[in-house]
């Protein structure tokens, strides 16, 4: 589908739109024969003002034809309002010219109309031609501008010298009576030969095809006897592979039916392998065997047949299976290079899956009445052939592809070099009688028809790009002209095809992988030979198709106009626009909002409506004056600095409020000044090595307990070294920890005293006669302080026992624990102070340790 429905062509300083209408009725012959040119670009002209107070219209004449009158006119005493136009037919009004109806000038043209018309493009005007003139003859149409105010009523520019000549009432038909407008715009070049081509043979010289492959890349062709293949995303983006995808075999045997092979008609089912039908044309005249070609021309020996092949790779090589077994049609006989040709069948129509599930494909016939000595039963034209699959022809089987004989398709291709043939059993029955149409058939989706573009010629002999159509593929209209193709040397325009780039339905896009659809618009695409031999373009133009009454199709968009669901007219549709712009006319076009004085925030003074306009805001009350749009007091507003304030809104003393700030976390705002609001001995934290109070907002406060204490609970005796230990604290776990530590504190063998019970001490004088040491007891014995003896101390045993030998003995005779009965030596007595005293010396030192330990944890 294309994007517009009405299409112009761009040409030098003209600007064309073609129009023509068919009605179509099935067995009878009407059509009209004239078309002529409407919409012209008028930039380059200027018409003067003829009048100062009542100016006259100016205008065009556009064109006319079997359909319409077309042109425009506007008048410069106002050019907002449209005028009505008067037609006339055979002579000036007032000099016996017919009344033939009148229209009204209200059609947005392009900018050059609204540059002649006060840059009003709106002038435009489209007159439907009246059946009244459509007898056969020449009509000449003149049109009139009614002035406004009343006034003399001019002549449009061109009036007289457009005429129409249309038949009467004559139609075909498809097969509900349908009436089709066709319309086609500018030329697109597709492939350039003299910028494009791969080789000098690189030539579009058969109808194009395309396909979209597995990877999602459309392929086209338009090959010739070596091909080449294009190659894009889409349609619109194609570039040309100079890899060649299939060369010709040029097998001189012609029972082989490989010589020159064109691929014609390729079709995928899944992308990756693609099925072609091929032309194959044997050309007897490029050989030299004796009897091949009698007369040595081209024409003359020109025996073709049609053939396939297959790619297993994307399309990027086409090959086929041994000849002859890649044979899907050829003549009944064989080849006689002394027979006039051309004779078989020619150029295969792209193959298309029809509603009934057969894939169709159309083939042209080129038949002399006579061939090889025999008369030929079959006449030119155009066949349709069909099968069940598409597969590789491999030889084996019969021939897939059958031939309609007018009551079915019962026709199997027979090879008159391995098979007996009857060439009057051997007759398809034409579709259509001329030769060069149906080169591409596609399913309309907008008709719900088939349609197939063709070439044809009128009766002078002028050649006509063509629309036929059908409900079977078999019963086809007479081809509809609708646009004249050259057919000069130099400019031979030939091989036309269907290819839409998409069809929607419902708003989906419905086209298959082989382009088998269009829709009410659609690209015809053509060869334009420009030098009568190798330099070929492939060119293409948008057409669009209406139904009878409908003036665009159902659904169909152009600008940001919508055909509605009837195709009755465009509706203006806004939201294919911007959300600042609303569809005028088809086109978008930019909406002014005025602004308010709310909502700028203005509440005083004048001020600019964005729309031209100027907006009164209002006046300020007493004691306030209007600055920026905006009431401001006429009082000195007081600062926060100056009140010494740091937070929380204050009263500047205006009637307005300042913002002083906010505080930081942790701090609220209290009579302008931030506090805290944080609650105090929330929890303790160790703290460089203490535990400190911390609060709610987790901010340090002060000391809860000093936890580097350093105490001395103990001495000891280390060898002849007094150790004393001491207590050092720390903070851990957010608690304080004490560590114990024994430290040197004097090594007592310095002085020549020992180390005893923590202190250093005098030693004793041991008497060489000690055989004890002093004060060391032994059961219930005591050693005396001169370390010489033994002494029993009965206050060592319990009462009524004495201590004998170091061993308690009661009265009874048994030991027990000595105990020594003797009174104690002053020595002994001073021995046991000391001993009470080291003892004290212990308790107490333990005791501040064990307070001080207390006291720590407390705290």
């Amino acid at each position: 589908m294309l994007p517009a429905k009405i299409i112009k062509m761009q040409m030098n300083d003209f600007q064309i739109l073609f129009r023509y209408r068919f009605v179509l009725f099935a067995g009878l012959l009407g059509v009209c024969l004239f078309a002529n040119f409407f919409y012209f670009k008028t930039s380059f002209f200027n018409l003067a003002v003829l009048a100062a107070t009542n100016e006259l219209p100016n205008g065009y004449l556009d064109g006319a034809n079997c359909n319409n009158i077309g042109g425009w006119t506007c008048d410069a005493n106002d050019y907002s309002a449209p005028l009505e136009v008067h037609f006339y037919a055979d002579a000036p009004a007032g000099q016996g010219g017919v009344f033939i109806g009148s229209t009204t000038a209200n059609i947005t043209r392009e900018a050059a109309v609204g540059a002649q018309c006060g840059g009003n493009a709106k002038h435009g005007f489209s007159f439907s031609t009246p059946s009244t003139i459509k007898n056969g003859q020449v009509r000449k149409i003149y049109a009139y501008a009614i002035n406004t105010p009343a006034g003399a009523n001019p002549a449009l520019i061109n009036s007289g010298s457009k005429t129409v000549q249309c038949d009467s009432g004559i139609f075909y038909t498809i097969s509900d009576h349908a009436q089709v407008d066709i319309t086609f715009g500018a030329e697109e070049v597709v492939f350039d030969y003299s910028t494009s081509k791969c080789e000098t043979g690189d030539i579009p010289d058969i109808s194009a095809r395309a396909f979209t492959d597995s990877n999602g890349k459309t392929q086209l062709l338009a090959s010739h006897y070596k091909s080449y293949r294009m190659i894009g995303d889409s349609l619109a983006s194609l570039a040309k592979d100079c890899t060649a995808v299939m060369s010709s075999d040029f097998n001189s045997d012609a029972s082989k039916f490989n010589d020159h092979e064109w691929i014609a008609a390729p079709y995928t089912l899944d992308g990756a392998k693609v099925y072609a039908l091929m032309h194959n044309e044997y050309q007897g005249h490029l050989y030299s065997t004796s009897g091949v070609c009698a007369t040595g021309q081209y024409r003359d020996c020109w025996y073709n047949s049609i053939t396939s092949s297959i790619s297993s790779n994307n399309g990027k090589t086409y090959t086929h299976s041994a000849a002859p077994a890649h044979l899907v049609l050829s003549s009944p006989f064989k080849y006689n290079g002394s027979s006039a040709g051309p004779i078989g069948f020619f150029e295969p129509s792209n193959i298309i899956k029809g509603n009934d599930g057969y894939y169709y494909a159309f083939v042209a016939l080129s038949q002399p009445t006579a061939y090889n000595g025999q008369t030929n039963p079959q006449s030119s034209g155009i066949c349709v052939m069909r099968t069940g699959e598409i597969k590789e022809l491999t030889g084996t089987g019969t021939t897939v592809w059958k031939l309609w004989d007018g009551t079915g398709f019962n026709i199997e291709n027979k090879n008159p070099y391995t098979q007996t043939v009857n060439p009057s059993a051997q007759v398809c029955q034409p579709v259509n009688g001329e030769y060069a149409q149906l080169r591409s058939v596609t399913w309309n989706t907008y008709l719900n028809k088939y349609i197939g573009a063709g070439i044809s010629y009128d009766s002078s002999n002028n050649k006509w790009f063509t629309l036929a159509f059908s409900d079977n593929l078999i019963d086809w209209t007479v081809p509809q002209k609708f646009r004249a193709a050259s057919n000069t040397a130099a400019n031979n325009e030939v091989y036309t095809s269907i290819i839409d780039p998409e069809v929607i339905v419902n708003n989906a896009n419905v086209q298959t992988k082989n382009f088998e659809k269009s829709d009410s618009s659609f690209y015809l695409y053509f060869t334009r030979i420009n030098d009568g031999n190798m330099n070929r373009d492939l060119i293409r133009i948008p057409v669009g198709i209406l139904k009878a009454n409908q003036v665009c199709a159902p659904g169909a968009g152009n600008g940001c106009r919508v055909c509605n669901s009837a195709g009755s007219a465009w509706v203006d549709d806004n939201s294919r626009c911007s959300p600042d712009q609303v569809c005028s006319s088809g086109a978008c076009q930019s909406v002014c909002v005025p602004r308010t004085c709310t909502g700028m925030g203005y509440s005083c003074g004048l001020a600019d409506s964005g729309c031209g306009g100027t907006l009164t805001c209002g006046a300020c009350p007493s004691g306030y004056a209007c600055s920026g749009n905006r009431c401001v007091s006429m009082c000195v507003p007081k600062t926060c600095t100056g009140m010494g304030y740091s937070c929380g809104n204050q009263s500047d003393g205006c009637g307005g409020m300042l913002n002083c700030g906010t505080c930081a976390p942790g701090k609220a705002c209290s009579q302008g000044g931030c506090v805290s609001n944080c609650a105090s001995h929330a929890y303790k934290k160790c703290s460089d090595g203490n535990l400190y109070w911390y609060n709610s907002c987790n901010n340090k406060e002060e000391l809860a307990h000093n936890c580097e204490i350093l105490k001395i609970l103990d001495y000891r005796c280390n060898s002849q070294t007094i150790q004393k230990k001491i207590i050092t604290g720390d903070c851990a776990n957010d608690t304080c920890i004490v560590n114990p530590v024994w430290t040197d504190v004097v090594d007592c063998s310095v002085t020549g005293e020992i180390c005893e019970n923590g202190a250093c001490v005098v030693p004793k004088i041991v008497s060489l006669d000690r055989i004890c040491t002093p004060e060391k007891i032994s059961g219930c014995k005591v050693c005396n302080a001169a370390g010489t003896g033994w002494i029993n101390d009965n206050l060592r045993c319990a009462g009524g026992e004495t201590c004998v030998n170091g061993a308690c003995v009661s009265a009874a005779g048994g030991a027990v624990e000595p105990k020594d009965s003797a009174p104690a030596t002053r020595a002994e007595i001073l021995q046991k102070i000391t001993e009470i005293k080291q003892l004290l010396i212990q308790l107490i030192a333990q005791l501040i340790a064990e307070l001080q330990k207390q006291l720590a944890l407390e705290q």
